[in-house]
């Protein structure tokens, strides 16, 4: 038996370690991102994991190619910088000891190196999260100078005779450059993940008219194809066995949706459910439920009847009915 399963891609993630450049003793982190996010995504990875605030502006430079917002107006942006909201991981094609730069705070000009460790599949059937593995050092205080001026200030702050210590401490505050807590980062990084979740989620919502406009526009195999696909898509959550799909009579669906079809063009608003279609067709329990959550209307077996006699349709109809036992109940003969 052919298997006739989705075909895609599993989730792959991708370790990255990333350095401050012209520092020294390094300060650096090393993690792990699913590889379907975006390199916006990546921008908001890199601003938690290094500890800066996100109030300065900043790029890729990924294989001589310029990666960043496009933002209209604004005096850093410029004509060959390419979207990072339009560029997922995967199509910006790295591999493993792959290096590229991140450039954060055009001002102070901090300079990123990020180096791709090791590309695996999720070893969880969970939903992969960006995760920190480690790291050493805190990331230097927003507005410091840049890597030139953070020795200075480090200087400062650890020399009580240093002219300009009074003034360093009261204002880069409580400060230890040796700090660094994985525990916090990774607390954020899973909140951030789970925005991402949502957001996928809502993205995949469909509106219902547009979903109500979609399913009227298909012929009777389109729509046995949609109402297949979406079964096999939700019998994971719904606990139903993919199994259990293949034994569902799909024929006597496309049928009855050929017949809906025909009643849909007349532009009637329907009012039946799909899950009360489904019900009618012997669709087993948790079949049901998953259709319920994503349901949407199908067919009015009232106007259906009429139809099939304005459209001339009554003998067929009659020859459909005896194929078809199990939902003929559903109408009444057209008078």
């Amino acid at each position: 038996m052919d298997d006739d399963s989705p075909d895609f891609d599993p989730i792959k993630m991708i370790r990255l370690r990333v350095t401050l450049k012209g520092i020294e003793p390094p300060i650096w982190r090393e993690f792990v991102i699913p590889d379907d996010y975006t390199l916006a995504h990546l921008h908001d990875v890199l601003q938690m994991v290094m500890g800066w605030e996100d109030g300065h502006p900043h790029e890729f430079v990924i294989r001589k190619e310029r990666f960043g917002p496009v933002i209209e107006n604004e005096p850093w942006e410029s004509g060959d910088v390419r979207d990072e909201e339009a560029m997922d991981l995967l199509e910006v094609g790295l591999r493993k000891r792959m290096k590229f730069t991140y450039l954060y705070d055009f001002g102070d000009d901090w300079l990123h190196e990020l180096e791709v460790m090791e590309i695996r599949e999720a070893d969880t059937e969970d939903t992969p999260l960006p995760l920190c593995l480690g790291g050493a050092r805190a990331c230097p205080p927003e507005d410091c100078g840049g890597a030139w001026r953070y020795p200075e200030l480090l200087e400062a702050i650890r020399d009580p005779g240093n002219p300009e210590h009074e003034e360093m401490v009261e204002w880069v505050g409580e400060f230890d450059p040796e700090a660094f807590d994985v525990m916090t980062v990774n607390e954020m990084l899973k909140s951030y993940g789970m925005e991402i979740v949502d957001e996928v989620d809502d993205d995949a919502e469909p509106d219902l008219a547009d979903f109500a406009e979609s399913i009227s526009n298909m012929n009777s195999e389109e729509l046995g194809d949609f109402m297949r696909e979406t079964l096999r898509s939700f019998a994971h959550n719904a606990e139903l066995d993919e199994s259990e799909v293949d034994r569902i009579d799909f024929n006597l669906m496309l049928q009855t949706a050929e017949l809906s079809h025909v009643c849909r063009e007349r532009r009637e608003s329907m009012c039946v459910s799909l899950a009360d279609m489904a019900k009618k067709l012997g669709v087993k329990k948790a079949a049901i439920q998953a259709l319920e959550g994503k349901g949407g209307e199908d067919f009015d077996p009232a106007l259906c009847t009429r139809y099939v006699g304005e459209l001339g349709l009554t003998d067929w109809f009659g020859k459909w009915k005896e194929a078809n036992p199990k939902v003929a109940g559903l109408f009444n003969d057209p008078s």
